[in-house]
């Protein structure tokens, strides 16, 4: 019974090890072109066929800070 337990156990953490892998593999770095009313056109160059069209996709936006003057 255990055996079995561990084997699952560990066939779990495996599967999920290689979700990770596959998800940033899946990562692809863009530009945005336009911004028109509610719709934004990317230029991902030749990485562009890793998408299809009508997929999700998340978008992190890129927060730029202002420098702090002083001592």
């Amino acid at each position: 019974m255990t055996k079995k337990l561990t084997a699952l156990i560990m066939a779990l953490i495996f599967a999920a090890s290689l979700s990770g892998i596959a998800s940033a593999a899946r990562s692809v770095t863009c530009t945005v072109e336009t911004i028109e009313a509610e719709k934004v056109i990317l230029n991902c160059g030749s990485k562009a066929d890793k998408l299809k069209e009508g997929t999700k996709v998340k978008v992190k936006t890129v927060v730029k800070r202002k420098a702090d003057a002083g001592c």
